[in-house]
């Protein structure tokens, strides 16, 4: 993943959606951890309903849509199948590893949980695919992403452990450096520093609003890769440049549509002047006569009767040698005279500029063919 979508994929959970749903779940999440056994519950349900929103931002992201999901009570479900299947494995793996650190030791236990963290992108990336929790469990599906992927899964693995190692040393580095630089408790009286200080429930809601960012920057880098990746991964997605291109293209077409049925009118009826009045109409008033000139000339030529064809192709002409699209100009004699041999350049000052192109592209035999009746002419 370049740069550039990287920086954009962390902002992402700084949209205001995300940073109210991080303001609201910090808030209970902290009131949750005063309720003593109470707060157990309260603490479970709000981790699976944080899940179910990084989730439902990752979807967004993956469909490249530019907003960010709003917080909604549809998502408070604790036993939605991704967020609460993936909570599971993770703290299965970890039960099982730390059962097995008498008999592997230390440092291959680590290893095993570093390995299983590398996996989790593409697990969570096969369940945002399918929809479906058990294909985050099938090594298929897992490893199909990374074998697609490899350079960029690996940019992505990288790129989220550094965003977590440093956020990490900022907490803490905040922490110490707030502590030094006064002693807050001699301008704040009583006990109500303890509980409100650097060293009570502020700075444990600070902790907890840095952490939940990083989850759903988490999820918003999971589902950006995905995105930018499409094309490997084959699939489609429901807003991408591509795909605004071809809706754009199709309603020019279905406009050009409309504006070709009311000249072909004119042919219908033998009303030549009129059509020729009208194209010639639209291509002086095109932002971009060439264009004009080119879907014009397509249609025309498109018909028995090249007529129109060949005065679109007159229109063209000029255009095209103006704008040093010259290999066009070329092309399009070459194709009128081989449907009229009779065809012509408007002027003599036009036609030896297509002589001189024709003879520079290779192709003599154009040219002395545009020269053979010149007199004439």
């Amino acid at each position: 993943m370049h740069r550039a979508p990287l920086l954009h994929y962390l902002r992402v959970p700084l949209h205001t959606a995300p940073l109210i749903a991080i303001g609201v779940f910090g808030v209970f999440v902290s009131l949750a951890e005063h309720a003593g056994l109470l707060g157990v519950p309260a603490l479970a349900i709000l981790g699976s309903w944080f899940l179910t929103y990084g989730f439902a931002l990752l979807d967004h992201v993956l469909d490249g849509r530019p907003e960010a999901p709003v917080l909604s009570y549809e998502m408070a479900n604790p036993l939605a199948p991704r967020p609460l299947g993936m909570l599971l494995v993770l703290l299965a793996v970890y039960f099982l590893t730390d059962s097995l650190r008498p008999w592997l030791g230390g440092a291959l236990v680590l290893s095993l949980r570093l390995i299983v963290l590398g996996l989790v992108p593409a697990m969570v990336a096969a369940m945002a695919l399918s929809g479906r929790f058990s294909d985050g469990l099938h090594p298929g599906a897992v490893f199909a992403i990374i074998t697609r992927i490899p350079v960029v899964y690996s940019l992505l693995v990288f790129g989220i452990a550094a965003v977590w190692f440093l956020a990490v040393l900022i907490v803490q580095a905040s922490g110490n450096l707030f502590a030094s630089l006064w002693h807050a408790d001699s301008l704040i009286p009583g006990q109500v520093y303890e509980v409100l200080g650097f060293n009570g429930s502020l700075i444990a809601l600070f902790e907890q609003m840095i952490f939940m960012y990083l989850w759903l920057t988490t999820f918003a880098l999971i589902g950006g890769s995905i995105y930018e990746q499409r094309h490997e991964l084959g699939i489609e997605v429901a807003v991408s440049p591509e795909r605004t291109a071809a809706r754009a293209a199709a309603d020019l077409e279905r406009q050009r549509d409309k504006v070709w049925d009311q000249v072909f009118a004119h042919v219908r009826i033998g009303a030549w002047t009129n059509a020729r009045e009208s194209v010639r109409k639209l291509i002086a008033e095109s932002r971009q006569p060439v264009d004009e000139c080119r879907w014009l000339y397509a249609r025309a030529a498109a018909q028995a009767d090249q007529r129109l064809a060949n005065y679109l192709a007159q229109l063209s002409l000029p255009r095209l040698i103006e704008t040093r699209a010259t290999g066009q100009a070329v092309d399009l004699v070459r194709e009128r005279i081989a449907r009229n041999p009779a065809f012509r350049p408007q002027t003599s000052a036009q036609l030896l500029a297509l002589v001189r192109l024709a003879r520079d592209a290779g192709d003599r035999g154009l040219a002395r063919q545009l020269l053979a009746d010149f007199d004439a002419h």
